[in-house]
């Protein structure tokens, strides 16, 4: 996966590729994503109910067995983190950019600015946090070595 992209760039390169392609590329939004992840039944991970242990790219030093790569990997290295509708990678990774960014949220206790919604789980985060329903915050000038995107393309007509 791509990573240490802002949420401008990754919007920016959806509309240079759709350009490009002549065809609607865009990054999804939050319940697109969401639905992606959870499936039709609104499993809690995107293999189903519960953490299972190699499932994911998260860091599971704390549990036996389990494995922390200390890196984001190729996707579909874990097989096993594939959600109903066939999206890879949905639970661990990197977090991943939606596209609309929430007018006036509190980003810090300090400043409010606009600020997009990340979903999905990165490879320095906690079994825990690869939950389909959990989403984070960060400024959209935000670039970091976990933070990536997901592109969404429209079907053909």
């Amino acid at each position: 996966p791509r990573t240490d992209v802002d949420w401008y760039e990754a919007t920016a390169f959806t509309c240079w590729l759709s350009d490009r392609l002549n065809e609607t590329i865009r990054l999804p939004n939050e319940h697109e994503w969401e639905k992606a992840a959870r499936g039709e039944r609104g499993f809690e991970y995107p293999w189903g109910e519960g953490y299972e242990t190699g499932n994911a790219n998260v860091d599971e030093s704390d549990i036996e067995g389990g494995t922390h790569l200390q890196q984001t990997v190729a996707v579909g290295l874990y097989p096993r983190d594939e959600s109903p509708s066939g999206s890879r990678d949905m639970a661990g990774n990197v977090l991943e950019w939606c596209d609309k960014i929430a007018n006036n949220v509190k980003v810090s206790t300090r400043n409010t600015r606009p600020s997009p919604v990340l979903r999905g789980s990165a490879w320095h985060y906690i079994p825990g946090s690869a939950r389909a329903a959990n989403r984070f915050r960060y400024y959209p000038d935000s670039r970091y070595y976990f933070i990536g995107f997901r592109l969404l393309r429209s079907p053909p007509s």
